[in-house]
């Protein structure tokens, strides 16, 4: 069940955490248009302006981000004649299953076609692999945080505006691997228009160890990230579950037994009969 008054407080808390100059007053308007905004679009009442597809020049990783759009995505690039699969993880295919295959349907009338490749699959790697060197891309969301021991699962923390976010490493693990180019992809809501811009190709080189590429590579990832979303924050779909994909990692030795006096940062909100206090602050929480 939905709790809209605990979903604020983690909102708040991890806006806060990483933009701390927004003020606090402005984060319950924030949350409005955020909620108003994050809602499931049908596909019928959008069109779609997509630049940058001649930067494409042999299969690769196209990698998304949870914009608003992630759902309509996937229907534009097959439109524009790109063959993809999309690589997912079951929880989320299973949550969303009747719309992801609603959409497959739609599109194989028209011609087109994607197929779902499974983040858990022992296999993936493999698939990957062969789809690639087939002349289909990959399309992956990288701020989504699945992975697995297969596709290196492993976090390595990048700058994101104030602190660190911590994202799995397999988008860049597997372009090393297989020596295949990333082609981040940036979209923005204009009115009825979708405008999807692919930006400029990473690519890999056995010159650079992987250690290094990775590194540099998901940071290149979450520069484009930030800069999308400096003064737009409401656009980002993560901000009020970060803190349970693995993305957020808090610094333990902080205390705040004194700020947690200030009602400025704190928040409560009940769960069942329980009510708790968050301090937004630092993430600390209390049952009253």
């Amino acid at each position: 069940m939905t709790n809209d008054h605990m979903n604020y407080a983690f909102f708040s808390a991890n806006l806060h955490h990483y933009v701390p100059s927004i003020p606090w007053e402005e984060h319950n308007a924030l949350y409005s248009i955020f909620k108003k905004y994050h809602i499931p679009r049908n596909p019928a009442l959008y069109g779609a302006t997509i630049t940058g597809l001649d930067k494409m020049t042999r299969a690769g990783i196209l990698t998304g981000f949870h914009l608003g759009q992630h759902e309509l995505l996937p229907l534009y690039l097959a439109g524009a004649g790109i063959d993809f699969d999309i690589l997912i993880s079951k929880k989320v295919y299973q949550k969303y299953r009747h719309s992801l295959n609603l959409h497959r349907t739609s599109l194989e009338v028209a011609d087109r076609h994607f197929d779902f490749l499974f983040a858990e699959d022992k296999y993936i790697v493999l698939q990957m692999k062969r789809a690639l060197y087939s002349g289909r891309h990959i399309l992956v969301f990288a701020d989504g945080n699945l992975g697995t021991g297969d596709i290196d699962g492993l976090l390595v923390p990048v700058s994101f505006f104030n602190e660190k976010l911590y994202v799995r490493r397999g988008i860049a693990f597997i372009s090393h691997l297989l020596q295949v180019p990333i082609y981040p992809i940036l979209d923005k809501l204009a009115g009825d228009n979708v405008n999807i811009a692919i930006q400029q190709p990473i690519y890999p080189t056995f010159e650079v160890g992987r250690t290094d590429y990775i590194q540099d590579c998901m940071q290149q990832l979450f520069d484009l990230l930030s800069d999308r979303l400096n003064g737009k924050w409401a656009d980002w779909a993560c901000w009020d579950y970060l803190h349970r994909n693995g993305m957020l990692c808090l610094n333990d030795s902080e205390d705040a037994s004194i700020e947690l006096l200030n009602p400025e940062h704190t928040f409560s909100f009940h769960v069942e009969s329980k009510t708790f206090i968050l301090d937004r602050l630092n993430y600390n929480i209390f049952v009253i």
